[in-house]
């Protein structure tokens, strides 16, 4: 018997293309070899066969004849190891899949089989699929055994670019290196009835002037979406927090970020702008720069609050973010080129106050409440736009008997509590004020208290006394230190931590002389806990009818001229506590009731 050529085993082979249609509404074409297709004699050799639209060529090696038996009919053809067949589009058109096929009981392509511009699946089976990698080019297959073949059937379509309608998903897609304001690469669900696949494909999009992109909906969500980015064009939305010429730093909830103008914008303090620019990191701050305008914005629900907090809770993500810093003492004061750097300290954390816009002329030694956006110049500093934003409140503390330092302070009592509040807790069944200070017992923290006096409505007390803000939504309460711990109480411990969470939220409920301060969340056996005042501390507990004054307390204004310092050795002892650099992690230990 005669052995076939190489071409033999290509016109075995059969083309099918699954579905992406190149142009919408071109209709997809097929096109089969059979060996009847072929027209040849029965002792004929292939070398070209072009079957709508494409071509077949084969190779025949060092097999130049064929036995005719395999040709009385349409059945099968043989390829035998070693030939090649390459198969071709014709000009504008383009292959989407080739699919041999054999009969059940032979293979039609076979492993050890290789291939040039496509990719194979289901080698060693009756049917295998080729995909070409580019359609408009030939795909050659060369045999790595003889094997029999029934058809071959190649999917084809118009060539050009492929044109989709694209149902763009709700996230980015994650292989994308970065996504910013103007190309983010986004993953789509192709929709065209002529293609069931999804696929990827990056695009340039602008976001619309309500931060949406119009094409994909991806939605800006705030600055810290471009801290992350760390690059790219953006347009963002923030409240002024500081203007100095071309300078305004912004913030949001999510950060803050300066906009560096082409030109002085006419802005203050307090307004809510939008400006466009390309990222840029300018010695530690970060900034938008080439911003050509900026623009008022009217229709926001973002306000200017300061967070209050100290000089060494400062961190970089606090850059271009407005901040409240009390007491703090002015230890030195240098001019340079015109420019005045005040130092100031609390404890032994130090920052300068550059160039400070006051009315006052400001002396080492001043005590000053401080609101300040946090700049950045190859390190962290403050930086002011208004003179109300500095307060001398104890000018040279000590400075002799004439001006001695103020050692004690008085709160006045508070019927209800509002959003921003500053206070002190007390409790009259121990006589005392909330502090600072940790008491552990048999693993339960708890919270020292420091002596007081009531009178007319007014509370006396020394230093030692926390200072909390008071934050309100939807009658929940939560109370922050100055450096922004949170009161935390879950049933056993009572205590600060550095996040905000369920078990620092509390509900106020009326009573008799004050409020008895409920968990919103923490319950034991289904019982809801309290705040309790407990020989000599605050701690937590179920609520006990017969003894209801150990859970009565009473809210006073806070002396604005309180000491702060004792939150500087809390922020050091929640950061010793915790387990993990974000803050606390308290893992509920078995309670222990007393």
């Amino acid at each position: 018997m005669k052995k076939f050529s190489k071409i033999l085993s290509v016109l075995l082979c059969l083309a099918m293309v699954f579905g992406l249609a190149a142009v919408v509404g071109a209709a997809e074409e097929t096109a089969t070899l059979t060996p009847s297709k072929l027209g040849l004699a029965n002792e004929a050799a292939l070398t070209t066969a072009t079957i709508d639209k494409i071509t077949f060529s084969a190779s025949q090696g060092t097999h130049d004849s064929l036995a005719p038996r395999y040709w009385a009919s349409d059945t099968t053809l043989r390829a035998y190891k070693g030939n090649t067949l390459t198969i071709s589009p014709a000009s504008g058109y383009k292959m989407i899949s080739i699919v041999f096929s054999a009969t059940k009981s032979d293979k039609s392509l076979t492993k050890d089989s290789t291939f040039e511009n496509a990719t194979a699946e289901g080698l060693g089976k009756t049917t295998v699929t080729l995909t070409p990698t580019d359609g408009t080019k030939a795909v050659t297959v060369k045999f790595g055994s003889g094997v029999y073949i029934k058809t071959i059937q190649v999917k084809y379509d118009v060539a050009g670019p492929v044109t989709h309608t694209h149902n763009y998903n709700e996230t980015p897609d994650g292989a994308a290196a970065v996504v910013d304001g103007v190309n983010h690469s986004y993953s789509y669900t192709c929709t065209d009835s002529s293609c069931d696949n999804v696929k990827t494909e990056t695009e340039a999009h602008t976001f619309g002037a309500d931060g949406k992109c119009t094409a994909c909906g991806f939605k800006y969500t705030g600055i810290s979406q471009i801290l992350t980015a760390k690059k790219g064009s953006w347009t963002a939305i923030g409240v002024v927090t500081y203007v100095s010429g071309k300078n305004v730093y912004i913030q949001d909830s999510t950060g803050g970020i300066c906009l560096y103008c082409s030109a002085a914008a006419d802005v203050s303090v307090g307004d809510v702008v939008t400006g466009t620019g390309s990222y840029k990191l300018f010695n530690g701050l970060p900034e938008l720069e080439k911003v050509a305008s900026v623009t008022k914005v009217t229709d926001s629900n973002l306000t200017l609050t300061p967070k209050t907090t100290t000089i060494g809770a400062l961190t970089n993500d606090d850059i271009c973010t407005y901040v409240k810093i009390e007491g703090a003492t002015v230890s030195e004061i240098t001019e340079n080129k015109g420019k005045t750097y005040v130092t100031i300290k609390q404890g032994e954390d130090e920052i300068t106050l550059f160039n400070p816009v006051t009315t006052d002329a400001l002396a080492v030694g001043d005590v000053l409440t401080i609101t300040a956006a946090v700049g950045c110049y190859n390190g962290l500093q403050l930086v002011n736009t208004n003179s109300s934003e500095i307060v001398v409140t104890n000018a040279n503390p000590g400075g002799g008997e004439d001006n001695p330092p103020k050692t004690s302070f008085t709160g006045t009592l508070l019927s209800s509590l509002k959003d921003g509040d500053e206070v002190v807790i007390y409790s009259d069944y121990l006589k005392g004020l909330m502090t600072y200070k940790d008491s552990v017992y048999n693993d339960k923290h708890q919270l020292e208290s420091t002596s007081a006096t009531v009178a007319d409505g007014k509370v006396s007390y020394k230093d030692g006394a926390i200072v909390l803000t008071v934050h309100v939504k939807d009658n929940v309460y939560s109370f922050t230190t100055p450096s922004g711990l949170y009161l935390y109480v879950d049933g056993t411990h009572t205590m600060f931590v550095s996040e905000a969470g369920e078990n620092t939220q509390f509900v106020l409920e009326q009573a008799e002389g004050g409020f008895y301060v409920k968990c919103a969340n923490a319950t034991y056996n289904d019982k809801p806990q309290y705040l309790e005042a407990y020989k000599g501390v605050f701690t937590t507990y179920g609520m006990n009818a017969n003894n209801a004054s150990q859970y009565v307390f009473q809210f006073y204004a806070a002396d604005p001229e309180t000491p702060r310092t004792g939150d500087t050795t809390l922020s050091i002892l929640v950061a010793l506590m915790a387990v993990s650099a974000l803050g606390i992690t308290v893992v509920a230990s078995k309670k222990k009731e007393f």
